[in-house]
């Protein structure tokens, strides 16, 4: 209802096209498009199967959400000017949309596209005879190695390369003089794969 306008718009972060629509009121419209690209301060970092999301900018940021592909968003309460968050990766090639809320409620988004890889897996049990632990490792990619503690001894780790077997599964007994004993047994056991993902697991057995 006048001569004149003078409108201020909030850019979003990342490539945008801001189309405006003038109708005077003689029903005459005028348009106008223009693209925009705002460098987003959220950076995104793949750590193997983790994303690690880290952001800093001068107001209080409320929350952050994120969401693979189009599933549902998880959102994550901040309160502070800088974010340091790590999520898990999910495995092949997928997109991560990220949106930072800050409290006057400004967005700042960015997509990217990951590629993630798979954890290892293990699974721990006892023989037939009760005598000793049974280690079984399986992954998409081939293992590297794996380590056990056994009964919290810290300061003896027992290590296995498995660099040179091209192995992506693997049945280990634990050999004569590490048996289990009576009463309560603990391992703890990590494995690695070639990309460096890890995973740990650990399991208590009660030996009457």
């Amino acid at each position: 209802n006048g001569k004149y306008l003078d409108k201020e718009i909030t850019i979003p972060t990342g490539k945008n096209t801001l189309h405006i629509l003038v109708q005077d009121e003689d029903g005459r419209e005028m348009t106008y498009d223009k693209e925009y690209e705002i460098v987003s301060n959220i950076k995104i970092d793949v750590l193997a199967n983790k994303i690690k999301i880290t952001y800093e900018g001068n107001t209080k940021v409320a929350y952050m959400t994120y969401r693979w592909d189009n599933e549902e968003e998880t959102k994550i309460d901040i309160n502070n000017t800088t974010i340091d968050e790590e999520i898990e990766a999910i495995k092949g090639l997928h997109e991560l949309t990220i949106i930072v809320v800050d409290e006057n409620n400004n967005t700042d988004t960015k997509v990217q596209k990951i590629n993630g890889v798979s954890k290892p897996k293990i699974s721990i049990s006892v023989d037939e005879q009760e005598k000793h632990f049974v280690i079984k490792l399986s992954d998409d990619e081939k293992l590297s190695k794996f380590e056990f503690i056994l009964n919290e001894e810290t300061n003896q780790v027992y290590e296995l390369s498995l660099e040179e077997m091209d192995l992506k599964e693997l049945e280990y007994t634990l050999p004569d003089g590490l048996e289990l004993q009576n009463g309560e047994n603990k391992i703890k056991v990590k494995v690695y794969n070639s990309e460096g993902v890890t995973e740990e697991k650990e399991e208590s057995f009660v030996k009457q």
